[in-house]
Parts: C-alpha cells; structure tokens; sequence
C-alpha cells in the first residue's frame, strides 16, 4: 500500500485505474448491472481509464485556458475524477435512453451485463404457484411445488431453489406427495433446466 501511494506509482494508479472506477461508479447510478467479477473489474476500470485518457487529451487545452495559474495537483483530480464522473452520468444519462451504437457501448459498457438472467426471469414472470421438474448435469430430476412460501436465487449468488413441496412420480406418471411430506433446499450449481408446469394441468398422469 506505501508503493501504492509513493509520488511515482500514485499518479500511474490515479490516471489508469481510480479514474475508471469512477467511471463505473457514476455509471452504474443509471445503468443497472450483474456486479462483475473482480478480473472483469479490473479490465473494465482499465479500459474506461484510457477511454477518460483520449478525452482528457480534447481537455487538456481547454483546462490550460480556462483556470488561472492551474497546478498539476489541480489538473490530476478534474481529468481523473471530475472528468469520469461527468462522462460516467453521460454515459449512463445515453444508455437509460437507448442512444448508444452497438460498437460505442462495447467500448464503454464492456463487461455490463442486464440484471436480470434467464433464470430470474423465469421466476419473476411467475403468474402464481406451479409444478416444476429439475434437471441436473448428472441425469437426475426433482420434482417439486413452488408456491407462496417458496423463493429462488441466481445461481451467481450461491443460489437455490427453496421447494415447498416435493413430490414422486410413478411409472405411470402420476404425481405423488414425498412420504412424510417434506420440503427442501436444492442447490442449482449443477442445474442444467428448469420445467414449469401450470396448475391447471393435469399432474396425475
């Protein structure tokens, strides 16, 4: 941390690196994402850093002008923290409206991902209770009840699927309550999809 904040390495930090996290910062006011992984982090503050970089480039003369007897300390703060913040709310100001081409927005959004996947979705488009098989990379299925008192997270958060009721299923397909009725927690790391069965349908063969 001392190398960090030494005169040689602090502004290299400022300019590469704090000036790309405030860029995501001010963005993410506005452009709601998945939090992205500490790698993905890194190169996004990167790549906006130098995004910031080519700007402050069309700044720099501006600056020079504009503020009298500016100090170098001066112009650090206003082209890597000033400057991020105005161009993350610009960003993000676009992005909520839709205004952004495809190749600009991978450039300054590149590792934004919407918030929600396929799997909340499917959830959150919920009508009211239903039936649900679960398939597994291993072959196996569970059959289960998702109701009121039932909840679902993202596989990304250590997620599962909270059954309220979990059932059996005959030869003949009919479906029968485990028992001693019994709920249960599945975990969805290995879960490969998702079936959901209506109440109106018929579950009794």
């Amino acid at each position: 941390m001392t190398q960090l904040l030494a005169p040689e390495t602090l502004e290299f930090f400022v300019r590469y690196f704090l000036a790309g996290f405030v860029f995501m910062s001010v963005r993410s006011w506005f452009v709601a994402g998945e939090r992205p992984r500490i790698n993905e982090t890194l190169i996004e503050s990167l790549i906006l850093s130098l995004v910031n970089q080519i700007v402050a480039l069309g700044s720099l003369g501006w600056l020079e002008s504009t503020l009298p007897s500016p100090t170098p300390a001066w112009f650090l703060v206003l082209q890597n923290v000033v400057q991020p913040m105005v161009l993350g709310a610009l960003v993000g100001w676009l992005a909520t409206r839709g205004w952004f081409p495809e190749g600009l927005r991978r450039i300054v959004m590149p590792t934004v991902r919407p918030v929600n996947s396929a799997f909340e979705f499917a959830f959150d488009d919920l009508a009211g209770p239903t039936y649900l098989i679960l398939r597994f990379a291993d072959g196996k299925e569970i059959f289960g009840f998702v109701g009121e008192r039932s909840i679902a997270s993202a596989p990304r958060e250590k997620g599962g699927i909270y059954l309220e009721d979990v059932y059996s299923v005959a030869e003949d397909g009919i479906w029968h309550l485990v028992n001693p009725r019994r709920s249960a927690w599945i975990d969805t790391s290995e879960l490969r999809s998702i079936e959901f069965i209506p109440l109106e349908e018929d579950t009794n063969g």
